[in-house]
């Protein structure tokens, strides 16, 4: 649950960066592997919390998107790694 929360919220980072930006391309430090869950604290973190700010990024972000016309229509361009070519 805490990684899917986690996930949105890196996405509607880059829904944001695309409408405000459009063509935004550093995203390498993004790296949700096993040891980023430890860090954070999944285990230990409140699952109920987690999903109420679900639900309230994903109203939030459709209201943003909503309010700009083309909002569907511009990019991002994610890094695999740091240093790494960009791609849509």
């Amino acid at each position: 649950v805490h990684h899917l929360v986690e996930a949105n919220l890196v996405a509607s980072n880059m829904i944001i960066a695309a409408i405000a930006t459009n063509g935004c391309d550093d995203w390498t430090w993004v790296n949700p592997d096993k040891s980023w869950m430890r860090r954070v604290g999944y285990d230990r973190a409140d699952v109920g919390l987690a999903i109420k700010t679900l639900q309230a990024l994903c109203r939030y972000i459709s209201a943003l998107v909503a309010a700009q016309p083309d909002a569907l229509a511009r990019t991002v361009k994610l890094n695999d790694s740091p240093g790494a070519n960009a791609t849509p």
